[in-house]
């Protein structure tokens, strides 16, 4: 009885410790890639501006939202634990040149962008300057 007994108890011990595994950690990594205007300067820097990048103010020049630039694709790989406050992409981003401006759509207004999803790809029309 005693050894049915402890074999039911090292049974038991077994599959706890199977349920005991460490949790699966997701790719949270967010992709995104833009093509700017063919007029924007070979040197200038992209940016892109939100509220969770701490708004326009605390972004330009910052090369934590820097983007990647090779001609006019652009690119950078977002990780949310580095999201300022609790913003999303769902709470509105756009591309800023540094030096000609806020992007605006072809008619020329303000663009604001959301993206509730791994990855997204865009292109600025024009830039405000």
């Amino acid at each position: 009885m005693r050894k049915l007994l402890f074999a039911l108890m090292a049974l038991a011990m077994i599959t706890s410790c199977q349920g005991s595994k460490p949790p699966v950690v997701l790719d949270s990594r967010i992709d995104i890639s833009v093509i700017i205007p063919d007029t924007t300067p070979a040197d200038d820097a992209i940016y892109i501006v939100g509220p969770f990048t701490g708004g326009e103010a605390f972004t330009i020049g910052n090369p934590a939202w820097k983007l990647e630039r090779s001609g006019v694709n652009c690119s950078i790989k977002l990780s949310p634990d580095t999201f300022i406050g609790n913003y999303t992409l769902e709470d509105g981003f756009h591309f800023v040149s540094a030096t000609l401006g806020d992007e605006l759509d072809a008619e020329g207004n303000e663009v604001n962008r959301v993206l509730g999803g791994k990855e997204g790809s865009y292109v600025v029309a024009k830039w405000s300057k």
